[in-house]
């Protein structure tokens, strides 16, 4: 068995459309990334901040790693970006020579069919579901569209007191002055933190980043647990135990999601940090396994979204007790 057929079940290849080129090169892109910066392959796209939609929402999963590479690579100033029929509408064009940067968007769908077997034989029945659609959308520096003077719904402010947006997740947080290092410990639910203190400015960060990205990485970990998104790199349920290799896999899979889902958080949250020194050993099983198959990168944003969105609904949930409460 491999780690990419207990990733995704087949039901979800089969709503995988026949867009293996796209992947690859957004998969190319990355690994590119790893490759000339290393363990700090997401800094600089964290620092750039969060891309954003027509509507004012940000982009999220792998379309995020997709439009903060065409930002650096295009040398774009905007975080905003539009299909060619939203630019028609604002009256604008897309400045000759431009590309657009593929993106991906999850559609409804229903479709009628006649039933070839079982009770409703003969009848039309309507199949409906979730598929995936690529489309492609230009930064607003590729067209004559000035950013300053459409009325773009106001983009969300970060949050500024990074420790109430984990003190809303309720989180069993532990500060461990004797520790060597941070961890997130599944049996007992538990995230072991340094204090503070223990953490340094390293490679452009400052230790105020490092800690929080350390925090928000070992707080991705936990939205792993089964009773939160039940994801297999935590849980290890379904898999043989005495397989040391397919463990290995996944144990550096849960870091590269944990790693995403960090960077998520950095940006939302207006912390600026790279990847975590001690997830940079997984880094050349990264690259390979996206070779190997880039769905694995796309699986990986996903399964960080998620966990990133569990977070985000924490948050909600906190402030309606609040005003319950006032």
């Amino acid at each position: 068995m491999t780690i990419y057929s207990l990733l995704i079940n087949d039901k979800q290849k089969d709503r995988i459309m026949n867009k293996d080129q796209i992947k690859k090169d957004i998969a190319d892109m990355i690994i590119k990334a790893m490759e000339e910066n290393g363990s700090n392959f997401m800094q600089s796209w964290v620092d750039s901040g969060m891309p954003r939609n027509g509507h004012g929402r940000y982009y999220s999963s792998i379309n995020l790693f997709s439009l903060w590479i065409a930002k650096k690579v295009g040398n774009h100033n905007s975080n905003v970006w539009l299909t060619f029929k939203q630019i028609n509408k604002l009256g604008g064009m897309v400045n000759k020579g431009e590309h657009g940067t593929y993106v991906v968007g999850w559609f409804t769908y229903a479709k009628d069919r006649v039933a070839q077997r079982g009770a409703k034989k003969g009848q039309t029945v309507t199949d409906t579901g979730v598929a995936p659609r690529w489309y492609k959308v230009f930064n607003i520096d590729q067209t004559n569209l000035d950013e300053a003077k459409l009325k773009l719904p106001k983009q969300a402010h970060a949050i500024s007191d990074v420790d109430e947006y984990v003190a809303n997740t309720n989180a069993d947080i532990r500060i461990d002055n004797g520790a060597d290092g941070c961890s997130y410990h599944p049996l007992f639910d538990r995230i072991n933190m340094q204090h503070k203190d223990k953490f340094f400015a390293v490679d452009g960060s400052t230790a105020t980043e490092n800690y929080y990205a350390t925090l928000l990485h070992e707080l991705t970990h936990w939205t792993g647990h089964r009773t939160r998104n039940n994801r297999i790199g935590i849980t290890l349920e379904d898999i043989d135990l005495r397989d040391h290799k397919l463990r290995a896999e996944l144990y550096a899979y849960e870091e590269l999601v944990a790693e995403i889902g960090s960077a998520i958080q950095c940006c939302i949250l207006g912390v600026s940090s790279g990847v975590k020194k001690s997830s940079a050993k997984y880094l050349n099983g990264w690259k390979k396994s996206i070779k190997d198959n880039p769905d694995v990168i796309f699986k990986a944003c996903s399964d960080a979204q998620k966990g990133v969105n569990f977070i985000e609904k924490l948050q909600v949930e906190a402030t309606k007790e609040v005003k319950k409460v006032a």
